[in-house]
């Protein structure tokens, strides 16, 4: 996939909204995008969240 291809993908999302839409890739979405996005990152290391779902209280 070119760098157009997913510059345009997230482009059209955002001038298009469906609703609230939830993307999962591995690459980091382009500069252009980042500004105007809500993004979340998940990963286990040096990440704000850790997944998808917060995690459960320790009991």
């Amino acid at each position: 996939m070119t760098a157009d291809v997913a510059e345009n993908f997230y482009r059209d999302l955002l001038e298009n909204p469906p609703g609230q839409a939830i993307v999962i890739e591995n690459p980091t979405p382009p500069a252009s995008i980042r500004g105007r996005a809500t993004v979340h990152a998940f990963s286990v290391d040096g990440s704000e969240r850790q997944g998808f779902f917060p995690p459960r209280e320790r009991q």
